[in-house]
Formats: structure tokens, C-alpha cells, sequence
């Protein structure tokens, strides 16, 4: 079971073998499934789901704030202020900066400082205001530079978090070697990110199911889709429960709080994994109006599905008007 969206053929009038693999890496089950092509062998399967762990292992190694002596440990960490990491640290980190400049903010990779004050799911107690606030000076993409060979923070406190990109980055990763195997098509799902491959025979599109925020075990629809990425941010994975309170682990860098945007969720479809990822988050935080404005400015080519609190499923044109996204069940009404 995927942990926020679920794949499936559809309308598929050829008969395909599938090799399924799956793997533990970036904090969630990385699950497999990929359509044999003539000749491929299981011990190649075998091969190609090795190597998929690896580059996994290896950008997670690199990406990760938590994992002692990454380059973004060490840079949260350096008291010199600066750091000289790989090209692939750079590389994304500049996407991610472009990406919350496009947002205006709301998705934030220089966030560190208030993510590691409310440590969720960890957390026993909500911090203080005063403690908000004072991580609240310490996040703006302002205090750090970003040369060719170099970070450069001129904030000691600025803490990067890339969890909002890391898992879309590796999903993309993951197809970009995929795609180059010789395997028909495929999909890669990371918890809440899933990246398809190539095409199927009969040229049907590829059925992804978004999850139920309040079941596992059903989806509210399906996105209709060719090869791509889809993400899905939430706030039912992935928080703490204060005193009847749910505080989800995504966090309003304009207050330095869970969001209250009305929404339970969103599922984005997009040709970038990393865009896919931070989207999923920025429109989690910005909510259906701001959302729908950030879509209708074009910057960004994406479509998405938002899932309301009070049970509506709000369409972006290009899944309404192509018909891309069925619901399912009557428990959420899709808006006009």
C-alpha cells in the first residue's frame, strides 16, 4: 500500500509482466514496479533495484539535515559559516530557492531552524510564542549565498531543510536512471511522491489514485496522467495531538505554525519531482484561493487536486477540462 497515493493500469489491452522491488531510504518504504521488457532476466531486475537503493543512499546522504555529517548537517552546524559541498547539494538547493521565490514563501528550504524547533512527530509540547519568534528571524533565504562551489550563510543560525525537495529529487533521480534501462515504463512511489515512466502499449494513461485523508485504504479519485510526478502534502502522517489539537509536521513560514488553510491535503502533478514536492507543500500552506492565483500566473506548469476540510475536491482547469481526474466514492463533492 503506498502511503499517499496508489497505482494501477488502466485500460491496458496488452498482457505486461511486472518486476516489483522495494527498499527503506529518506524515512519511507521506496516501492518498485517496473514492466519487464523482452529479455530482462530477475537477476537483472535484481541489478537495477541495487542500484536504484544507491542512488537513493547516496543523495539522501548528501540532502539530509539529520544524518550526522552530511554537508547539510555540517553546514546547519558550521560556525565559519561556510561550506563547500557537491555539485548535486548546489544543484538542488538553487532549484529550491527558485522554487520558494515563485511561492512567495510558503514553501521555504531555509526553514531548519523552526522545523527543528517543533521537532514533529517527536515533539511532547507546542513551543513558545517567544520561541517562534525567535526562530522566525532565522529563515529567510536572505541569510544565505549560493555560489558554484560554495554556501555561504551570513545568518549562524539559518538551518536548511530539504525534506520539502528531497524525496522529489530522488524520485526523479530514480526515473532519470530507469528511463535509461531499457524497461518499458515504470513508477517509483516515495511515501507521498510517485514518478512514472515511459509509456504503456495501449497509450492509456497511467491511473494514480490520491488517498483519503481520514482511510489508508481508499482514495478520494484517481489523476489521469502520462509520464510525470505526482506529491501529495497532508496533515494526517505525519503531527502531534496537544490538548485535542492536531499540529501537522508543515509548518507557515509567514507565521511559524501549521497552516489553517482549510485544506486536508494536496496532490500535485507535475514534469519535476523536486517542483512536485515543494508544490505539494506551498499549496498545502497557501490554501484553494492563493493556490488557484499561483496556478492561473503560469510560472509554474503544474495541476493539482486540492482536498478541502469541509469534504470538496478543488480542480486545477487542466485536470477539470481534460477530464484527468475522476472522483470516487461520495464522501468529497468536486467543486464547479
Amino acid at each position: 500500500m503506498l502511503a499517499a497515493l496508489m497505482f494501477s493500469s488502466c485500460g491496458e489491452s496488452v498482457s505486461v509482466e511486472y518486476g516489483n522491488a522495494q527498499f527503506f531510504a529518506m524515512d519511507t518504504v521506496v516501492e518498485l514496479r517496473l514492466a519487464k521488457t523482452s529479455g530482462v532476466t530477475d537477476e537483472t531486475l535484481a541489478a537495477i533495484g541495487t542500484q536504484c537503493e544507491k542512488i537513493v543512499s547516496e543523495l539522501e546522504n548528501k540532502l539530509s539535515r539529520t544524518i550526522e555529517g552530511s554537508p547539510v548537517s555540517t553546514f546547519n552546524g558550521e560556525v565559519d559559516m561556510i561550506l563547500e559541498p557537491g555539485s548535486e547539494l548546489i544543484e538542488v538547493l538553487n532549484y529550491a530557492l527558485k522554487l520558494s521565490q515563485l511561492t512567495d514563501g510558503a514553501y521555504m528550504p531555509t526553514i531548519g531552524a523552526l522545523t527543528e524547533l517543533w521537532d514533529i512527530p517527536n515533539a511532547a509540547t507546542v513551543p513558545s510564542q517567544a520561541e517562534i519568534d525567535e526562530a522566525l528571524t532565522h529563515i529567510s533565504p536572505d541569510t544565505i549565498e549560493v555560489t558554484d562551489a560554495a554556501i555561504k550563510k551570513t545568518d549562524p543560525l539559518v538551518k536548511l531543510d530539504l525534506g520539502g525537495v528531497g524525496k522529489g529529487a530522488a524520485a526523479q533521480a530514480l526515473v532519470e536512471y530507469l528511463s535509461g534501462t531499457g524497461l518499458r515504463y515504470g513508477l517509483v512511489s516515495m511515501g507521498g511522491n510517485v514518478g512514472v515512466f515511459g509509456e504503456k502499449p495501449d497509450k492509456s494513461p497511467f491511473k494514480i489514485g490520491v488517498r483519503d485523508p481520514d482511510d489508508a485504504s481508499a482514495v478520494v479519485g484517481y489523476i489521469y496522467a502520462g509520464a510525470g510526478f505526482v506529491a501529495v502534502s497532508g496533515d494526517y502522517e505525519r503531527y502531534i495531538e496537544i490538548d485535542g489539537r492536531r499540529y501537522c509536521h508543515i509548518l507557515d513560514p509567514a507565521t511559524g505554525y501549521p497552516p489553517e488553510s482549510g485544506l486536508r491535503s494536496v496532490a500535485v502533478w507535475c514534469q519535476n519531482g523536486s517542483a512536485a514536492d515543494a508544490l505539494s507543500t506551498a499549496l498545502y500552506v497557501m490554501g484553494v484561493e492563493k493556490g488557484l492565483a499561483l496556478y492561473e500566473k503560469g510560472e509554474l506548469a503544474f495541476e493539482a487536486v486540492f482536498i478541502t476540510a469541509d469534504g470538496r475536491l478543488v480542480l486545477t482547469d487542466g485536470l477539470k477540462k481534460a477530464g484527468r481526474f475522476a472522483a470516487a466514492g461520495d464522501k468529497y463533492t468536486v467543486a464547479d
